[in-house]
């Protein structure tokens, strides 16, 4: 798994390089601000603090944020054919 945390403050795809998608899973949680999921067909998604989505990173997208504050994001990628890691006993 390769997770990464960012700050989103492009305002549209085009700021963004448009939409890319990739191999494996991909999860997104957004800690602060609000953020747009966009892909490649359908509605944007917004996603505001302490929501999430989880999405197969082959559909192209893209994260914006509507507002001049931006999002922080974190991000969980999963190779194809990775396991998700099992939970820590207690």
């Amino acid at each position: 798994m390769i997770t990464l945390r960012m700050q989103v403050d492009v305002r549209t795809v085009d700021e963004a390089d448009g939409l890319a998608g990739h191999e494996g899973d991909e999860f997104c949680h957004v800690p602060s601000g609000e953020l747009e999921l966009h892909f490649a067909h359908g509605e944007p998604r917004r996603l505001r603090a302490g929501e999430r989505a989880l999405f197969s990173s082959h559909r192209r997208h893209a994260y914006v944020a509507p507002s001049p504050e931006g999002a922080t994001l974190l991000v969980v990628l999963t190779p194809p054919g990775q396991a998700p890691a099992k939970p820590l006993a207690p």
